[in-house]
């Protein structure tokens, strides 16, 4: 069984360690979908609760987005203790604020939590016309 669900988030980031405009603090309405194979539960006769990849993609919405703490910038670095003075909604992910590894991010966090799961994939724009597809899956 395939099930999907579309999704739209706001989120802001910087890129550390890139020259360039995307290393200063910005923002993207990023969109996508969520695409999930596996076998359908007997007892709530659901593969996936569609709640739960709502529940999972919320998180990024309103907040910001960190590298982790050995890959960030000064500024990046300033900005996390900001926010995290200030009690901001925030993510530290566990490699570069990308599009590529905000999808993977997403496909391992859905994927982790499901033995019934074969594979997670996840398609995120962040910008029209540009993305990334991370795929989570059993070998």
């Amino acid at each position: 069984m395939t099930i999907s669900k579309e999704f739209k988030f706001d989120a802001a980031h910087m890129l550390s360690e890139y020259e360039g405009k995307c290393a200063n603090l910005h923002g993207h309405t990023y969109n996508g979908a969520v695409i999930i194979t596996g076998s359908v539960e007997t007892d709530t006769g659901m593969l996936v609760d569609y709640n739960d990849i709502k529940n999972c993609i919320d998180q990024f919405d309103h907040a910001i987005l960190f590298s982790p703490a050995h890959i960030r910038s000064d500024a990046e670095e300033e900005l996390f203790q900001w926010a995290c003075k200030y009690h901001m909604r925030m993510i530290e992910l566990n490699a570069k604020c990308t599009a590529e590894h905000i999808a993977q991010w997403i496909a391992d966090d859905i994927y982790s939590h499901y033995v019934n799961v074969n594979k997670v994939v996840v398609e995120l724009h962040e910008t029209t016309g540009s993305g990334a597809i991370a795929v989570a899956e059993k070998e």
